[in-house]
């Protein structure tokens, strides 16, 4: 059975429980702040708010619009939209 994380990592997206650089939990991503879409395929990640209360800072991420769309619908209240098309 497939699961969300092994997607992600499959896709060479960041996997949902990335290890928190300050104190290395592992419990994964609370809320991802998602900057404005740059073309068809990818939104960049600004941060991640993690479940420890610490933040990941991956101003270079990508996530394919797909599986940040999969993960929007599992966990609507944990992505905000930031830039132009926000509330769209």
């Amino acid at each position: 059975m497939r699961t969300l994380d092994a997607e992600i990592t499959e896709r060479k997206g960041p996997a949902l429980y990335p290890t928190c650089e300050v104190c290395g939990a592992k419990e994964g991503i609370h809320k991802a702040v998602v900057g404005p879409k740059q073309d068809d395929d990818y939104h960049y990640a600004k941060r991640y708010e993690l479940a420890c209360g610490h933040t990941l800072h991956d101003p270079d991420a990508k996530f394919e619009a797909g599986v940040v769309t999969l993960f929007q619908l599992q966990h609507p209240e944990y992505m905000e939209i930031e830039g132009e098309n926000a509330g769209n």
